[in-house]
Protein backbone atom coordinates (compact mmCIF):
# COMPACT_ATOMS: atom_id res chain seq x y z
CA UNK A 1 0.00 0.00 0.00
CA UNK A 2 1.72 3.15 -0.64
CA UNK A 3 0.30 6.71 0.05
CA UNK A 4 0.69 10.20 -1.47
CA UNK A 5 1.52 11.76 1.65
CA UNK A 6 4.91 13.57 2.51
CA UNK A 7 7.63 12.14 4.73
CA UNK A 8 7.14 12.91 8.46
CA UNK A 9 10.35 14.65 8.70
CA UNK A 10 8.80 17.21 5.43
CA UNK A 11 5.63 17.80 7.55
CA UNK A 12 7.68 18.78 10.98
CA UNK A 13 10.43 21.52 8.69
CA UNK A 14 7.60 22.81 6.58
CA UNK A 15 4.99 23.07 9.11
CA UNK A 16 1.98 21.45 7.44
CA UNK A 17 -1.13 21.07 8.70
CA UNK A 18 -3.34 18.05 9.35
CA UNK A 19 -5.94 17.56 6.88
CA UNK A 20 -8.43 14.95 6.96
CA UNK A 21 -10.27 13.35 3.86
CA UNK A 22 -12.88 12.42 2.31
CA UNK A 23 -14.41 15.76 4.16
CA UNK A 24 -17.58 15.53 4.20
CA UNK A 25 -17.99 11.48 4.44
CA UNK A 26 -20.35 10.37 3.11
CA UNK A 27 -22.01 6.86 3.58
CA UNK A 28 -24.25 6.92 1.00
CA UNK A 29 -21.09 7.79 -1.65
CA UNK A 30 -20.41 3.98 -2.48
CA UNK A 31 -16.84 4.95 -1.32
CA UNK A 32 -16.18 1.15 -1.70
CA UNK A 33 -17.93 0.67 -4.81
CA UNK A 34 -15.76 3.07 -6.14
CA UNK A 35 -12.84 1.55 -4.96
CA UNK A 36 -11.43 4.05 -2.35
CA UNK A 37 -12.21 1.53 1.02
CA UNK A 38 -12.35 -2.28 1.14
CA UNK A 39 -10.68 -3.17 -1.70
CA UNK A 40 -9.05 -6.14 0.44
CA UNK A 41 -11.63 -6.89 2.85
CA UNK A 42 -14.06 -8.75 0.60
CA UNK A 43 -15.49 -10.94 3.62
CA UNK A 44 -16.43 -7.58 5.55
CA UNK A 45 -20.00 -5.75 5.19
CA UNK A 46 -19.85 -2.33 3.35
CA UNK A 47 -20.24 -0.56 7.67
CA UNK A 48 -16.85 -2.31 8.46
CA UNK A 49 -14.76 -0.88 5.79
CA UNK A 50 -15.29 2.45 5.96
CA UNK A 51 -12.68 4.75 7.11
CA UNK A 52 -11.66 9.07 7.82
CA UNK A 53 -7.82 9.86 6.72
CA UNK A 54 -5.80 11.72 8.38
CA UNK A 55 -2.75 13.24 6.19
CA UNK A 56 0.06 15.37 7.31
CA UNK A 57 0.46 13.71 11.03
CA UNK A 58 3.22 14.06 13.00
CA UNK A 59 5.13 10.60 13.45
CA UNK A 60 3.94 10.59 17.37
CA UNK A 61 0.38 11.84 18.35
CA UNK A 62 -2.53 11.39 19.73
CA UNK A 63 -5.60 11.88 17.60
CA UNK A 64 -8.98 12.51 19.34
CA UNK A 65 -12.79 12.43 17.63
CA UNK A 66 -15.42 14.35 19.15
CA UNK A 67 -19.15 15.11 19.23
CA UNK A 68 -20.65 18.56 18.42
CA UNK A 69 -21.35 18.28 22.53
CA UNK A 70 -17.41 17.65 23.25
CA UNK A 71 -17.60 13.93 24.21
CA UNK A 72 -14.89 11.87 23.62
CA UNK A 73 -16.12 9.81 20.48
CA UNK A 74 -12.73 7.80 19.82
CA UNK A 75 -8.89 8.60 20.36
CA UNK A 76 -6.40 6.87 18.17
CA UNK A 77 -2.54 6.49 19.33
CA UNK A 78 -0.26 7.35 16.19
CA UNK A 79 3.13 6.32 17.15
CA UNK A 80 5.59 5.63 14.07
CA UNK A 81 9.05 5.97 13.32
CA UNK A 82 10.05 9.01 11.29
CA UNK A 83 11.16 6.88 8.79
CA UNK A 84 8.56 4.66 8.04
CA UNK A 85 6.46 6.05 4.72
CA UNK A 86 2.65 6.22 6.92
CA UNK A 87 4.38 7.97 9.30
CA UNK A 88 2.13 11.26 8.00
CA UNK A 89 -1.07 9.40 7.76
CA UNK A 90 -3.55 7.31 10.05
CA UNK A 91 -7.05 6.36 9.23
CA UNK A 92 -10.33 6.24 11.36
CA UNK A 93 -13.04 3.35 10.84
CA UNK A 94 -15.98 4.90 12.05
CA UNK A 95 -16.07 3.49 14.76
CA UNK A 96 -16.50 4.41 18.69
CA UNK A 97 -14.46 3.91 21.58
CA UNK A 98 -17.23 1.49 22.64
CA UNK A 99 -16.80 -0.23 19.47
CA UNK A 100 -19.99 0.99 18.01
CA UNK A 101 -20.57 2.90 14.47
CA UNK A 102 -20.53 6.27 14.64
CA UNK A 103 -24.37 8.15 14.01
CA UNK A 104 -24.74 10.31 11.22
CA UNK A 105 -23.70 13.82 12.25
CA UNK A 106 -20.97 16.27 12.61
CA UNK A 107 -17.50 15.85 14.55
CA UNK A 108 -14.56 17.16 14.78
CA UNK A 109 -10.85 16.35 15.72
CA UNK A 110 -7.21 17.40 17.70
CA UNK A 111 -4.37 16.33 17.06
CA UNK A 112 -2.16 16.32 20.22
CA UNK A 113 1.63 15.98 19.35
CA UNK A 114 4.72 15.02 21.15
CA UNK A 115 5.86 18.22 22.23
CA UNK A 116 2.23 19.02 23.52
CA UNK A 117 0.83 21.39 20.23
CA UNK A 118 -2.70 20.80 19.41
CA UNK A 119 -3.90 21.16 16.09
CA UNK A 120 -7.69 21.04 14.71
Amino acid sequence: MSYADVMADDVSSKNLKVFVYPNPYRADADYRDKGYEGRTDNDRPDCRVREINFANLPAKCTIRIYSLDGDLVRELDHDRDASDPTASHDTWNLITRNTQMVASGLYYWTVEAEDGTVQM
